[in-house]
């Protein structure tokens, strides 16, 4: 079971490396970033819960710093609800994404 987990794991470091690079590779620069989950700054700010934060919620805290973005839209709280000034939890809403 450990040595699943520890794959695991490092298969998803792996692909966070490569989120990374791809970013890197449009300038950390893109219109819109469309997630599940959101980051544990906007988490935080939902739930005011720390409990939850996890590799990925860190992971897009950086992203959130790094990258310049319009928009980030995620839907893992099933509701529909803007975040100034650049975030968007989405469930039955539909957004048309021009960019």
């Amino acid at each position: 079971k450990a040595a699943a987990s520890k794959l695991r794991m490092e298969k998803r470091g792996e692909k966070l490396d490569r989120a990374k690079e791809k970013l890197a590779a449009c300038q950390n620069r893109v219109d819109f970033i469309v997630t599940h989950e959101c980051s544990s700054k906007v988490r935080h700010f939902i739930e005011m819960d720390e409990e939850h934060s996890n590799l990925m919620t860190y992971f897009f805290d950086e992203v959130g710093e790094k990258v310049q973005f319009d928009r980030w839209y995620f839907g893992c709280y099933h509701m529909d609800k803007m975040i100034p000034p650049r975030y968007q939890a989405l469930f039955s809403k539909v957004v048309a994404l021009e960019g």
